[in-house]
């Protein structure tokens, strides 16, 4: 690890904001528990919700096969290759990286509160009342 990125990490743990990483990802290292959540994940079930399984969201993932697919090579490469594609994934991707966010004054990117209110109060009504 280079000096830089051994001072942004001292920084971050000194953050009340990344702090929390910091600490799981060591806790992580001792206990291995990232790796004990994936072995319940695909042998037992997953406590996220999917919308690529919606009829049985919480299903280990060993029940679903991913298909062989023998032109994968070709597939990626045509991928790469599609500028259109290229240009509309970036597209997307800065999009998402500035949803609900906001210049100041000074330019610094911070949360936009009136977008963020209403993700929450979005949220809020998508599940049914238990």
């Amino acid at each position: 690890m280079g000096e830089q990125a051994r001072r942004l990490a001292q920084q971050q743990r000194r953050a009340a904001d990344t702090q929390e990483l910091h600490l799981g990802k060591w806790a992580d290292n001792l206990t291995y528990s990232c790796d004990l959540w994936t072995f319940f994940g695909y042998y037992g079930f997953f406590t996220v919700w999917s919308d690529s399984f919606p009829y049985s969201p919480f299903r280990g993932r060993r029940y679903y096969q991913d298909p062989d697919d023998p032109n994968m090579v070709q597939r990626q490469q045509d991928t790469r290759n599609n500028l259109e594609y290229g240009r509309i994934m970036e597209e997307r991707g800065r999009g998402f990286c500035s949803s609900g966010l906001t210049q100041d004054p000074t330019g610094k990117w911070v949360p936009d509160q009136d977008t963020w209110d209403r993700f929450a109060k979005y949220c809020g009504t998508c599940f049914p009342a238990s």
